[in-house]
C-alpha cells in the first residue's frame, strides 16, 4: 500500500514543476529564481523548498562596511517584533538529506557579518550528526546537484537571526528518501524540543502510518507547505506538525516597518488523508487537515541574505519556505518550552489574535478562500497569520487573575488583601494605583498592607504581568470604600439606684476617650463611672443613650 502511494505522490510531484519566476512589486524588473534542490527521481523522494535568485549575483566576499543584498536578522527581528536575547541554550534541530561539507564555516561567516555571538562545534552550541546520531561517518554530498548545499546553510542561518542563543543539531540524512529522512526525524525529535523540516512530497496513501515519525507530544515539528501553489505535501498535512505557509514581506513607512501579503506561490491544501483536527473544527472549511497554519516571509521577491561558499560561492539572497519554517520553528524557541502532553500546533489557534492577520495578496490557485486566497482570519497560504513577537507560539498565555472584587474598610483598620495570578510564567510583577492614603502594594507577591488614614472612595488600578515578556500583562479595576465607623450604643448592663448616684455601666464607650455619665439635671450635679473598653468613635460623635426607664428622682442625691 505505501509503494503504491509513493508511486502516486512521485507522479503527482513530477507533474507540478517548481515556479520558474516569483511575483515582483508593480514595476519592477523580472525576478528569476531556480530550485536549490534537484527534483525526485524516483518514488519516495522528497526535495526542499528553497528557491534561489539566479537575477542577483552572488558576492564572494564583502567589502568593510558593505552589507549583503537581502532581509538581515535585524530586518526580521523588526518585521516580527522579536526578543532575540530569549532562547539561550535551546536546541533546534533541522533534518536534512545529504551532507554540507563547509555548513560549520558558512554559518560562522553570517554569524560574524550580523555581529551574532559564535555557534560552533568548540564551543558546544552547534553539532552536526548522521541519522543515527553519529558524528561520523557523515553522508556525502548529494550526488545529483551539489548546490543542494544550500538548504543546510539557509536552515542554520535562518535559526541563527531569529534565535542567536539557540543552540543547532543538524540531522543529515544520508539521502533525500523518505526512509532515510524519518530516521532522521526520530533522532531529531528524541534529541530536541524543536524540529524544522523543510521540505516533503506529495500526499499518500500511507502517509498516516508514517504519521508516527511525527507523533511527538510536548516538541516542536514545522513543515513546510511547499513552493507550488494549491497543492498538498507532506508532513505538513500531518495533524501533529505546525504547517508553514509563506508571505510577501515589504518594507514600510508604517510604525512597523513592513507590510505583507500572501505569497502567491506558498503551498495550501485540503488533506486527502489526514483526518481534520479539533483545532481546526471552527476555523476551515476543509472536511480533513488544511494546511497552512502559519506563515513567515517567503516570496523570493523579497528574499533574506544567506551565506553559502560550497555550492554558491558566497553571499546570495533566497526564498521560499525553507525560508519561512525555520524563522517559524526558531520563535516557538524564543517563545519557551511546550509542555510535555501538548501538540505545540494548537497554541496558534489558542492565540490567533496575536499573530498578523494577512488578509491581502495574490491567490496561489483557483480555488478562491480560504483555500487559495488571503481573507481575514485563517487562509491556506498564510494560514492564521504571521508571528508579531512569540505570544501565539506558547502555552503560558493567557494568564488570569482573580479580582478581589470592591473594598470596604474602616479608617484606621490594619489591611492585608493578597492579589492572585494562575497559569502564567512566575514570578508575577505587580503594580497598583489609587490606592486608599496608607496603603502599599508589594511588587513581588501582590500584597496589598497599611492602615488607612483617610476616608473616602477611591479607584484602584492593578496591573500585573508575568516573566515572559512577550506575555501580555493584565490590568483590572475596583473601588474601595473607607469610612468612619459606625458609632456603636452603648448597652446598659447594670442601673443602681438609692444611692448618691446612678451608675452606668456603658460598654461600647472607650477607656479615656468618652466617660459614661448621668446628668441629674434637677440638681445640677454629675455622677460618673470609668468606661469600659469597646468601640472608637471620634472625638465629637454624639451617641445616643436609651434607658429602659428613666432614673426616679430618688436616685439622685
Amino acid at each position: 500500500m505505501r509503494v503504491t502511494g509513493a508511486v502516486v505522490a512521485f507522479v503527482a510531484m513530477l507533474a507540478v514543476p517548481p515556479p520558474a519566476q516569483a511575483a515582483r512589486p508593480a514595476g519592477s524588473s523580472p525576478v528569476t529564481v531556480a530550485p536549490a534542490c534537484p527534483g525526485p527521481t524516483r518514488p519516495g523522494e522528497v526535495t526542499c523548498d528553497a528557491l534561489v535568485r539566479t537575477d542577483i549575483a552572488a558576492v564572494p566576499s564583502l567589502a568593510p562596511n558593505e552589507v549583503p543584498s537581502g532581509y538581515s536578522p535585524a530586518d526580521l527581528a523588526q518585521a516580527y517584533s522579536l526578543r532575540t536575547n530569549h532562547g539561550a541554550g535551546a536546541t533546534v534541530a533541522m533534518v536534512n538529506a545529504f551532507q554540507d561539507p563547509t555548513i560549520e564555516h558558512d554559518l560562522g561567516v553570517y554569524r560574524e557579518q550580523f555581529g551574532l555571538p559564535p555557534c560552533t562545534t568548540a564551543n558546544g552550541c552547534f553539532h552536526v550528526v548522521n541519522q543515527h546520531g553519529d558524528p561520523s561517518p557523515l553522508p556525502l554530498h548529494d550526488p545529483r546537484d551539489f548546490t543542494a548545499a544550500l538548504e543546510q546553510a539557509l536552515n542554520v542561518e535562518m535559526v541563527s537571526a531569529v534565535c542567536p542563543l539557540c543552540h543547532i543539531l543538524l540531522v543529515e540524512a544520508n539521502s533525500s528518501n523518505t526512509f532515510d529522512m524519518y530516521q532522521a526525524e526520530d533522532y531529531a525529535t528524541a534529541h530536541a524540543t524543536y524540529v524544522s523540516n523543510n521540505w516533503g512530497l506529495p500526499e499518500y496513501a500511507g502517509e498516516t502510518a508514517d504519521d508516527a515519525h511525527f507523533n511527538r507530544p510536548g516538541v516542536v515539528i514545522t513543515a513546510s507547505t511547499g513552493d507550488n501553489g494549491h497543492a498538498q505535501q507532506y508532513p505538513a498535512t500531518s495533524p501533529y506538525v505546525t504547517a508553514v505557509g509563506g508571505t510577501s514581506l515589504h518594507r514600510a513607512g508604517n510604525a512597523r516597518g513592513f507590510t505583507e501579503d500572501a505569497w502567491d506561490s506558498a503551498g495550501s491544501a485540503c488533506s486527502t488523508y489526514e483526518p481534520r483536527p479539533a483545532w481546526q473544527l471552527a476555523v476551515t472549511t476543509c472536511d480533513n487537515r488544511a494546511e497552512a497554519d502559519v506563515s513567515a516571509t517567503a516570496d523570493p521577491s523579497y528574499p533574506v541574505a544567506v551565506y553559502d561558499s560550497y555550492g554558491h560561492n558566497g553571499w546570495i539572497t533566497s526564498g521560499g519556505t525553507s525560508v519561512s519554517t525555520p524563522i517559524i520553528t526558531a520563535i516557538y524557541a524564543l517563545a519557551g518550552t511546550p509542555r510535555a502532553t501538548d501538540y505545540p500546533v494548537t497554541y496558534l489557534y489558542t492565540h490567533a489574535q496575536y499573530l498578523n492577520d494577512i488578509t491581502t495578496g495574490d491567490a496561489n490557485g483557483n480555488c478562491g478562500a480560504p483555500i487559495c486566497d488571503a481573507t481575514t482570519g485563517w487562509d491556506g497560504p498564510s494560514g492564521l497569520g504571521s508571528p508579531n513577537g512569540s505570544t501565539a507560539f506558547t502555552y503560558k498565555f493567557p494568564f488570569s487573575v482573580a479580582s478581589p472584587g470592591d473594598q470596604h474598610t474602616n479608617i484606621h483598620n490594619i489591611v492585608n488583601l493578597q492579589l492572585q495570578a494562575f497559569n502564567g510564567d512566575p514570578p508575577y510583577h505587580w503594580a497598583a494605583s489609587g490606592l486608599p492614603i496608607g496603603l502599599d502594594i508589594d511588587l513581588n507577591s501582590g500584597m496589598i498592607f497599611g492602615q488607612v488614614t483617610q476616608v473616602g472612595n477611591f479607584g484602584v488600578t492593578i496591573f500585573v504581568a508575568d516573566s515572559n515578556p512577550e506575555t501580555p500583562g493584565i490590568a483590572y479595576s475596583f473601588h474601595w470604600l473607607v469610612t468612619q465607623p459606625m458609632a456603636v450604643v452603648p448597652s446598659i448592663i447594670g442601673l443602681s439606684q438609692g444611692t448618691a448616684t446612678n451608675v452606668l455601666n456603658a460598654a461600647g464607650l472607650v477607656m479615656g476617650a468618652h466617660p459614661g455619665v448621668v446628668n441629674c439635671n434637677f440638681l445640677n450635679e454629675v455622677a460618673s463611672q470609668t468606661p469600659d473598653a469597646g468601640t472608637v468613635v471620634p472625638y465629637g460623635t454624639a451617641v445616643d443613650v436609651t434607658i429602659g426607664r428613666k432614673p426616679s428622682r430618688g436616685g439622685c442625691p
